[in-house]
């Protein structure tokens, strides 16, 4: 397994409390272009620029459903319930981290350690804390080391920019439309706008400047530095110890057209493009194995090649190479644990 955590370790003393407050609802402003049907005689078709190679197979029946993602250098992380496991990109072999005490949490890397995000734990006691994996190589530990979000969360989506942590959607007894974004220079939480509707298990990522969002064929976005912008002007601040957690500003989505598969695609963002990547079509569960980009510019999905294998509810990871490597879900109604790297 290749280096991911530093042997030191900062530890931030922090006390938040539970604050409840009022979050201005969002408002979406309807597609400037016509919204592309799922058949393929309306999608803007181009070569196929992917070639393939077989990976190591998963340890276990990965997918998303049950799982999260994330990349780092070269090593890309998974979870599977409890367990999380590191696929190393330039040996490709797999290997097995401590598990965690929660799962169904979103997992992101702050400052070289691995992090989760919120989650359920087997009492199904939802935590709104973040854990990190560190400590030396013999004896890695999950430590708090950052403060917690203000909400509860189990399943929802988070990503890391170089100043923020975002963290969408979920569930907290109910289906959540608020993201919360924690300051990563002095590791305050502030909330934004909220989704354009509560979304349980949401996909969002960045590309080219903006912020996608994603709920079935239903597909959003919002300039990533308007998002941002819209934590700091507050309305209204409570303090709690030094921590504030304010109110964030309404912030407009704007609706897209809608993703050419109907469910259980993965989301990613692909240089200046978004990737959704199988899934299945409208009028059948068959499995797909089409990879379609969205393009800002042409307002248009596109039909850019196909992955080796049918499924769904994969795991996605795009390394800065531009290498997409896709991890197990699910094809002909069972658990696949191919691993299939996809290179431009």
């Amino acid at each position: 397994m290749n280096t991911l955590l530093t042997p030191t370790v900062h530890v931030h003393n922090y006390t938040i409390t539970a604050i409840t407050y009022p979050v201005q609802a969002p408002s979406v402003s309807k597609p400037r272009h016509r919204l592309l049907r799922s058949s393929p005689s309306t999608l803007h078709l181009i070569p196929s620029t992917l070639t393939w190679r077989q990976g190591e197979p998963t340890p276990e029946n990965i997918c998303s459903l049950h799982g999260t993602a994330v990349v780092h250098k070269n090593t890309a992380y998974y979870s599977y319930y409890f367990n999380l496991y590191a696929y190393s990109r330039p040996d490709d072999k797999w290997s097995k981290l401590r598990p965690s005490q929660y799962q169904s949490f979103s997992l992101v890397v702050i400052d070289n350690q691995l992090t989760t995000i919120g989650g359920i734990s087997r009492e199904q006691k939802r935590t709104k804390c973040l854990f990190s994996l560190a400590g030396s190589r013999s004896g890695m530990k999950w430590k708090e080391l950052y403060p917690p979000m203000p909400t509860h969360r189990v399943g929802a989506a988070a990503l890391t920019t170089p100043t923020h942590l975002i963290v969408a959607g979920g569930r907290n007894r109910a289906e959540l439309s608020t993201i919360e974004v924690m300051n990563r220079q002095n590791f305050q939480w502030t909330t934004a706008s909220n989704l354009p509707e509560p979304i349980a298990h949401p996909q969002i990522t960045v590309s080219a400047g903006y912020l996608y969002v994603c709920k079935h064929q239903a597909f959003y976005s919002c300039f990533l530095e308007n998002f941002l912008q819209s934590c700091h002007k507050t309305s209204d601040q409570t303090t709690s110890n030094n921590k504030t957690l304010s109110n964030g500003n309404g912030l407009t989505w704007s609706e897209l057209a809608n993703v050419p598969t109907y469910s259980s695609h993965t989301l990613c963002g692909y240089g200046d493009q978004v990737l959704a990547v199988g899934g299945h079509g409208i009028k059948d569960e068959q499995e797909m194995a089409v990879i379609h980009a969205y393009d800002r510019a042409s307002a248009m999905w596109s039909v850019i090649g196909e992955m080796p294998t049918a499924r769904l509810d994969t795991c996605l990871t795009v390394f800065e190479e531009g290498q997409l490597v896709v991890v197990g879900g699910r094809a002909n109604s069972q658990p696949d644990r191919h691993t299939e790297i996809g290179t431009c």
